[in-house]
Protein backbone atom coordinates (compact mmCIF):
# COMPACT_ATOMS: atom_id res chain seq x y z
CA UNK A 1 0.00 0.00 0.00
CA UNK A 2 2.75 2.32 0.89
CA UNK A 3 4.90 1.44 -1.84
CA UNK A 4 1.68 2.18 -4.25
CA UNK A 5 1.23 5.56 -2.54
CA UNK A 6 4.89 6.48 -2.74
CA UNK A 7 4.29 5.85 -6.40
CA UNK A 8 1.45 7.86 -6.68
CA UNK A 9 3.12 10.78 -5.33
CA UNK A 10 5.72 10.81 -7.55
CA UNK A 11 3.57 10.40 -11.17
CA UNK A 12 1.91 13.84 -9.77
CA UNK A 13 4.79 15.62 -8.79
CA UNK A 14 6.16 14.55 -12.34
CA UNK A 15 2.76 15.77 -13.92
CA UNK A 16 3.33 19.12 -11.92
CA UNK A 17 7.23 19.75 -13.03
CA UNK A 18 6.04 18.68 -17.30
CA UNK A 19 2.75 21.43 -16.50
CA UNK A 20 5.39 23.76 -14.59
CA UNK A 21 7.52 23.50 -18.03
CA UNK A 22 4.98 23.69 -20.02
CA UNK A 23 3.32 26.83 -18.66
CA UNK A 24 3.91 29.46 -20.66
CA UNK A 25 5.39 32.39 -18.81
CA UNK A 26 2.64 35.57 -17.37
CA UNK A 27 2.65 39.31 -18.86
CA UNK A 28 3.38 40.30 -22.55
CA UNK A 29 6.93 39.59 -24.57
CA UNK A 30 9.56 42.54 -24.28
CA UNK A 31 12.45 42.90 -26.74
CA UNK A 32 15.40 44.11 -24.91
CA UNK A 33 18.76 45.18 -27.47
CA UNK A 34 21.68 46.07 -25.45
CA UNK A 35 23.96 47.72 -27.96
CA UNK A 36 27.50 49.85 -27.88
CA UNK A 37 28.04 52.15 -29.76
CA UNK A 38 30.35 52.05 -32.99
CA UNK A 39 33.01 54.87 -34.22
CA UNK A 40 31.71 55.78 -37.91
CA UNK A 41 29.56 58.49 -37.23
CA UNK A 42 28.59 58.46 -40.60
CA UNK A 43 26.77 54.90 -40.51
CA UNK A 44 22.75 55.07 -39.73
CA UNK A 45 22.36 53.65 -37.12
CA UNK A 46 26.18 53.61 -35.18
CA UNK A 47 25.14 50.72 -32.77
CA UNK A 48 26.37 47.29 -32.93
CA UNK A 49 24.22 45.41 -31.22
CA UNK A 50 26.22 43.48 -28.00
CA UNK A 51 23.15 41.18 -26.77
CA UNK A 52 19.17 40.73 -27.74
CA UNK A 53 17.33 39.07 -25.01
CA UNK A 54 13.24 38.73 -24.56
CA UNK A 55 11.58 38.78 -21.31
CA UNK A 56 8.18 39.12 -19.93
CA UNK A 57 6.31 41.74 -17.75
CA UNK A 58 2.62 42.67 -16.93
CA UNK A 59 3.32 46.16 -17.37
CA UNK A 60 5.45 48.98 -19.88
CA UNK A 61 7.02 50.57 -16.37
CA UNK A 62 7.67 46.83 -15.15
CA UNK A 63 9.73 46.09 -18.15
CA UNK A 64 11.64 49.20 -18.63
CA UNK A 65 12.85 48.89 -15.09
CA UNK A 66 13.75 44.84 -15.69
CA UNK A 67 15.72 45.87 -18.82
CA UNK A 68 17.42 48.84 -17.06
CA UNK A 69 18.75 46.52 -14.31
CA UNK A 70 20.00 44.17 -16.71
CA UNK A 71 21.72 46.96 -18.41
CA UNK A 72 23.56 48.11 -15.25
CA UNK A 73 24.10 44.20 -14.54
CA UNK A 74 25.79 43.79 -18.01
CA UNK A 75 27.76 47.28 -17.72
CA UNK A 76 29.12 45.97 -14.39
CA UNK A 77 30.37 42.51 -15.82
CA UNK A 78 31.98 44.48 -19.10
CA UNK A 79 33.90 46.99 -17.35
CA UNK A 80 35.91 43.78 -15.43
CA UNK A 81 39.83 44.48 -16.57
CA UNK A 82 39.72 41.04 -17.46
CA UNK A 83 37.23 41.19 -20.31
CA UNK A 84 39.74 43.80 -21.99
CA UNK A 85 42.12 41.81 -23.65
CA UNK A 86 39.09 40.13 -25.35
CA UNK A 87 38.22 43.52 -26.42
CA UNK A 88 34.64 43.28 -25.24
CA UNK A 89 33.32 46.55 -24.52
CA UNK A 90 30.50 47.30 -21.90
CA UNK A 91 26.94 48.29 -23.50
CA UNK A 92 26.54 51.62 -23.64
CA UNK A 93 23.10 51.92 -24.11
CA UNK A 94 19.91 49.27 -23.98
CA UNK A 95 16.63 49.98 -26.15
CA UNK A 96 13.02 48.39 -25.66
CA UNK A 97 10.46 47.27 -27.42
CA UNK A 98 7.03 45.84 -26.90
CA UNK A 99 5.85 42.68 -28.94
CA UNK A 100 4.37 44.93 -32.03
CA UNK A 101 7.56 46.14 -31.95
CA UNK A 102 7.21 49.29 -30.58
CA UNK A 103 10.17 51.30 -29.04
CA UNK A 104 9.62 52.05 -26.07
CA UNK A 105 11.72 54.87 -23.96
CA UNK A 106 12.37 56.72 -20.76
CA UNK A 107 8.87 56.30 -18.62
CA UNK A 108 7.71 59.93 -17.15
CA UNK A 109 7.72 59.03 -12.93
CA UNK A 110 8.08 61.92 -11.14
CA UNK A 111 11.13 60.18 -9.34
CA UNK A 112 12.33 58.16 -11.82
CA UNK A 113 15.99 59.32 -11.66
CA UNK A 114 16.04 58.14 -8.31
CA UNK A 115 14.96 54.94 -8.81
CA UNK A 116 17.05 54.23 -11.21
CA UNK A 117 20.00 55.56 -9.60
CA UNK A 118 19.13 53.31 -6.37
CA UNK A 119 19.29 50.51 -8.68
CA UNK A 120 22.82 51.73 -10.09
CA UNK A 121 23.83 52.13 -6.48
CA UNK A 122 22.44 48.55 -5.74
CA UNK A 123 24.66 47.13 -8.59
CA UNK A 124 27.32 49.00 -9.24
CA UNK A 125 27.98 50.13 -5.61
CA UNK A 126 27.45 54.10 -6.63
CA UNK A 127 26.38 56.24 -4.37
CA UNK A 128 24.89 59.16 -5.85
CA UNK A 129 21.23 60.93 -5.78
CA UNK A 130 19.83 61.63 -8.68
CA UNK A 131 16.91 64.81 -8.66
CA UNK A 132 14.70 65.90 -11.15
CA UNK A 133 16.81 64.32 -14.06
CA UNK A 134 20.23 65.76 -13.11
CA UNK A 135 22.94 63.66 -11.35
CA UNK A 136 23.29 65.27 -8.11
CA UNK A 137 25.43 64.52 -5.21
CA UNK A 138 27.01 66.94 -2.36
CA UNK A 139 30.46 67.73 -3.14
CA UNK A 140 32.62 70.66 -1.68
CA UNK A 141 31.51 74.27 -2.32
CA UNK A 142 34.30 77.09 -4.06
CA UNK A 143 32.77 80.17 -3.20
CA UNK A 144 35.59 82.75 -5.07
CA UNK A 145 35.34 80.05 -7.98
CA UNK A 146 31.51 80.49 -8.08
CA UNK A 147 31.80 84.10 -7.69
CA UNK A 148 34.36 84.63 -10.80
CA UNK A 149 32.40 82.19 -12.89
CA UNK A 150 28.99 83.76 -12.58
CA UNK A 151 29.99 86.77 -14.59
CA UNK A 152 29.64 84.36 -17.68
CA UNK A 153 26.01 83.54 -16.44
CA UNK A 154 22.63 85.22 -16.06
CA UNK A 155 20.24 84.07 -13.10
CA UNK A 156 16.89 84.54 -13.20
CA UNK A 157 14.41 83.63 -10.44
CA UNK A 158 11.09 81.83 -11.54
CA UNK A 159 8.44 84.01 -9.67
CA UNK A 160 5.52 81.85 -10.27
CA UNK A 161 7.70 78.91 -8.45
CA UNK A 162 6.61 78.09 -4.98
CA UNK A 163 9.88 76.95 -4.30
CA UNK A 164 11.46 79.59 -5.29
CA UNK A 165 13.89 78.11 -7.94
CA UNK A 166 16.37 80.55 -9.93
CA UNK A 167 17.50 79.02 -12.94
CA UNK A 168 21.12 80.06 -14.51
CA UNK A 169 22.00 80.34 -18.00
CA UNK A 170 25.14 81.03 -19.77
CA UNK A 171 25.14 84.81 -21.27
CA UNK A 172 26.31 83.30 -24.75
CA UNK A 173 23.01 81.03 -24.91
CA UNK A 174 20.51 82.24 -27.72
CA UNK A 175 17.92 84.24 -25.91
CA UNK A 176 15.15 82.88 -28.53
CA UNK A 177 14.28 79.49 -29.34
CA UNK A 178 14.51 80.04 -33.21
CA UNK A 179 18.59 80.25 -33.26
CA UNK A 180 20.96 77.60 -33.54
CA UNK A 181 22.67 76.34 -30.06
CA UNK A 182 24.04 73.88 -27.94
CA UNK A 183 24.49 74.08 -24.05
CA UNK A 184 23.53 73.41 -20.37
CA UNK A 185 22.04 75.28 -18.01
CA UNK A 186 20.38 74.14 -14.08
CA UNK A 187 18.37 75.51 -11.38
CA UNK A 188 19.90 76.68 -8.34
CA UNK A 189 17.32 76.26 -4.87
CA UNK A 190 18.40 77.18 -1.56
CA UNK A 191 22.23 77.98 -2.95
CA UNK A 192 22.33 73.99 -4.05
CA UNK A 193 22.00 73.65 -7.57
CA UNK A 194 20.06 70.60 -9.22
CA UNK A 195 18.52 69.79 -12.53
CA UNK A 196 21.51 70.29 -14.86
CA UNK A 197 20.26 70.60 -18.26
CA UNK A 198 21.33 69.97 -21.82
CA UNK A 199 19.87 71.59 -24.61
CA UNK A 200 20.01 71.78 -28.42
CA UNK A 201 18.16 73.90 -30.98
CA UNK A 202 18.05 73.32 -34.55
CA UNK A 203 17.42 76.32 -37.39
CA UNK A 204 16.78 75.19 -41.07
CA UNK A 205 14.86 76.38 -44.05
CA UNK A 206 13.37 72.39 -44.10
CA UNK A 207 11.83 70.23 -41.23
CA UNK A 208 14.21 67.57 -39.97
CA UNK A 209 12.07 65.39 -37.43
CA UNK A 210 14.80 64.71 -35.04
CA UNK A 211 14.93 61.33 -33.74
CA UNK A 212 18.49 61.42 -32.56
CA UNK A 213 21.76 62.90 -32.42
CA UNK A 214 25.57 61.63 -32.81
CA UNK A 215 28.43 63.17 -31.88
CA UNK A 216 31.83 63.15 -32.72
CA UNK A 217 34.25 64.06 -30.15
CA UNK A 218 37.92 64.18 -30.64
CA UNK A 219 38.07 60.79 -32.48
CA UNK A 220 35.21 59.28 -30.41
CA UNK A 221 31.35 58.98 -30.96
CA UNK A 222 28.46 59.49 -28.80
CA UNK A 223 24.84 58.58 -29.41
CA UNK A 224 22.36 60.64 -27.52
CA UNK A 225 18.55 59.85 -28.25
CA UNK A 226 16.32 62.98 -27.07
CA UNK A 227 13.30 61.85 -24.80
CA UNK A 228 11.24 64.63 -26.79
CA UNK A 229 11.78 66.90 -29.34
CA UNK A 230 9.85 70.36 -30.09
CA UNK A 231 9.05 71.88 -33.66
CA UNK A 232 7.73 75.35 -34.64
CA UNK A 233 7.80 77.55 -37.16
CA UNK A 234 7.50 81.01 -38.77
CA UNK A 235 9.09 83.82 -40.80
CA UNK A 236 9.92 81.07 -43.49
CA UNK A 237 11.80 78.88 -41.28
CA UNK A 238 11.47 76.04 -38.92
CA UNK A 239 13.04 75.21 -35.18
CA UNK A 240 13.21 71.92 -33.68
CA UNK A 241 14.81 71.79 -29.96
CA UNK A 242 14.82 69.41 -27.41
CA UNK A 243 15.61 70.22 -23.04
CA UNK A 244 16.07 67.27 -20.90
CA UNK A 245 17.58 66.82 -17.52
CA UNK A 246 21.31 65.32 -18.13
CA UNK A 247 21.38 61.27 -16.42
CA UNK A 248 23.91 58.78 -15.57
CA UNK A 249 24.58 57.74 -18.73
CA UNK A 250 24.93 61.02 -20.65
CA UNK A 251 27.54 61.92 -18.38
CA UNK A 252 30.61 60.46 -20.80
CA UNK A 253 28.74 62.57 -23.17
CA UNK A 254 28.28 65.96 -21.49
CA UNK A 255 32.17 65.42 -20.00
CA UNK A 256 33.66 64.77 -23.17
CA UNK A 257 31.81 67.87 -25.22
CA UNK A 258 33.15 70.02 -22.63
CA UNK A 259 36.96 68.85 -23.14
CA UNK A 260 36.90 68.69 -26.65
CA UNK A 261 39.25 70.40 -28.90
CA UNK A 262 37.16 69.00 -32.21
CA UNK A 263 33.78 68.16 -32.19
CA UNK A 264 31.14 67.71 -35.03
CA UNK A 265 27.49 66.63 -34.76
CA UNK A 266 25.17 64.77 -36.95
CA UNK A 267 21.46 65.64 -36.05
CA UNK A 268 19.87 62.35 -37.65
CA UNK A 269 15.91 63.71 -38.43
CA UNK A 270 13.12 60.83 -39.77
CA UNK A 271 14.60 60.35 -43.55
CA UNK A 272 17.54 62.71 -43.40
CA UNK A 273 20.65 64.07 -41.64
CA UNK A 274 22.51 67.13 -40.95
CA UNK A 275 26.11 67.36 -40.00
CA UNK A 276 26.97 70.42 -38.11
CA UNK A 277 30.51 71.77 -36.40
CA UNK A 278 30.14 72.14 -32.15
CA UNK A 279 32.41 75.83 -31.82
CA UNK A 280 34.84 76.55 -29.50
CA UNK A 281 32.45 79.07 -27.67
CA UNK A 282 29.65 76.31 -27.46
CA UNK A 283 32.36 73.74 -25.90
CA UNK A 284 33.74 76.68 -23.72
CA UNK A 285 30.42 77.31 -22.56
CA UNK A 286 29.57 73.90 -21.35
CA UNK A 287 32.63 73.45 -19.70
CA UNK A 288 31.83 76.93 -17.97
CA UNK A 289 28.78 75.60 -16.60
CA UNK A 290 29.91 72.31 -15.20
CA UNK A 291 32.36 74.05 -13.48
CA UNK A 292 30.07 76.71 -12.02
CA UNK A 293 27.77 73.87 -10.89
CA UNK A 294 30.09 71.86 -9.16
CA UNK A 295 31.71 75.13 -7.45
CA UNK A 296 28.06 75.59 -6.00
CA UNK A 297 28.16 72.34 -4.69
CA UNK A 298 26.58 70.20 -7.16
CA UNK A 299 28.22 67.21 -9.04
CA UNK A 300 27.18 65.11 -12.36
Amino acid sequence: MKKKLLISCLLLLCLHMLSSCNTKPEGHPYYVIQVKHTEDLLKDLGQTVTKADTIFEVNDSIAYFKAFTKFVIAQKVYSNPKYSKFQLDAPTSFRLFDENGIELHHPTYRDMDSLEAKIRKDIMGIDTQQNNGSLTAATKKDPVKSKSLSNYFVFKKDEFDPDGVTWCTPKSAPKFTNRNGLYCYFQIKDDQPSNLRFRMQYVNDDWLFIDRIQFLIDGTAYEFKPEKVEQDNGEGGIWEWYDQGVSYLDRDLIMALSDAKVAKMKIIGSQYFDIRPITKNQIASIKTTLELYNAMGGDY
